[in-house]
């Protein structure tokens, strides 16, 4: 079943997929970066064996209810680490608006 996705579509997956079997094949614990588009784009590797937290997915879409455009962010951190994280003070900053990821 074709998915109907454009060719800039599969172009940014494609480098994802790539930076992430650098990451999984490589012995370091360096996420792979990776920049296109004439420094347009990055792409950062996943390095799960890293004792360190990560964004491991983020989202975005819009909701129009047919009087506004209202974004909708979602962010998954993933820790690789043995240790609990305290995310006291951590904060993460989407075209400028601060949220704080201690509420939830």
């Amino acid at each position: 079943m074709p998915l109907g996705w454009g060719g800039e579509t599969r172009e940014r997956i494609a480098c994802q997929m790539a930076v992430n079997l650098i990451d999984y094949v490589d012995i370091d614990n360096v996420p792979t970066e990776l920049t296109t588009n004439g420094g347009a784009d990055y792409y950062y590797g996943y390095e799960a064996g890293a004792p360190e937290v990560y964004i491991s997915r983020l989202g975005i879409s819009k909701f129009n209810d047919g009087t506004d455009v209202t974004d909708h962010y979602a962010v998954a951190l993933y820790n690789a680490g043995k240790d609990a994280v305290i995310l006291t003070g951590w904060q993460i900053n989407i075209e400028g608006a601060i949220y704080d990821l201690t509420a939830g």
